[in-house]
């Protein structure tokens, strides 16, 4: 099985973010035989935004972005990654109430094969969005508190037709012995959610459970948000 990582953290190797998809990349990896793991740091790769001119969706480039096309970026062999691949993994920092904007860059640039989502389509099968993959999206912040991840989960919702697995946290890191528990408690529960992805492409309800209790308590005992300043 194939799998994508799309890391959308400035901090690229270093991102807390990235900490939580390794334990759940642990749980792929003992549950899947033969995983192909690719893992593409965005902050490090060139790629230009979408310029909304729309020839994606029409007879001038159906299907394909006149940039990618083009090769002016690095977006061509990306996307030739996101198409081969059978499950998608988006990793980002919560950045003002929503993905980072190296993601966001990827994402518009992935603009030609949503458009069954606009307006429906006599072959929907020869569009690869995320609604036709299964797709996991990690996210850390900070600080967590009610309705911070509204805005990510609103836009995975409409772009995986509400399919795709979410792990939405406060960063997992033990700032004091008493925060240990919490956040081992945690990356257990993202490992075995990982296995969960890899068999089946989704978390089951105990699964679910499990991370939301262990996420709402780390986010009432754990505060990073003066750590670093």
């Amino acid at each position: 099985m194939k799998y994508f990582v799309l890391n959308g953290s400035p901090r690229k190797e270093r991102s807390m973010t990235m900490n939580v998809v390794r334990s759940f990349l642990n749980g792929i990896e003992e549950a899947d035989p033969e995983p192909q793991i690719d893992i593409v740091h965005l902050a490090k790769c060139n790629i230009q935004h979408c310029r909304s001119c729309y020839a994606c969706w029409s007879h001038v480039c159906e299907g394909e972005c006149v940039i990618t096309k083009r090769n002016i970026d690095d977006m061509a062999p990306l996307m030739d990654k996101y198409l081969a691949a059978d499950k998608i993994i988006m990793a980002t920092p919560m950045h003002f109430f929503a993905i980072s904007s190296y993601l966001q860059k990827f994402l518009e640039r992935t603009f030609p094969l949503i458009k069954p989502i606009y307006i429906p389509a006599e072959q929907d099968d020869k569009y690869k969005d995320m609604s036709t993959k299964d797709i996991a999206v990690i996210s850390t912040c900070k600080v967590a508190f009610d309705g911070v991840w509204d805005c990510i989960d609103a836009q995975m919702q409409l772009i995986s037709r509400k399919r795709y697995q979410r792990i939405f946290s406060t960063q997992p890191l033990a700032v004091s012995n008493k925060d240990k528990e919490l956040t081992e408690n945690f990356l257990n529960t993202v490992t075995l959610a990982g296995k969960e992805f890899a068999l089946c492409g989704e978390f089951s309800e105990a699964v679910r459970q499990s991370l939301e209790k262990s996420i709402q308590a780390m986010g009432e005992q754990i505060d990073t948000r003066n750590i670093g300043f």
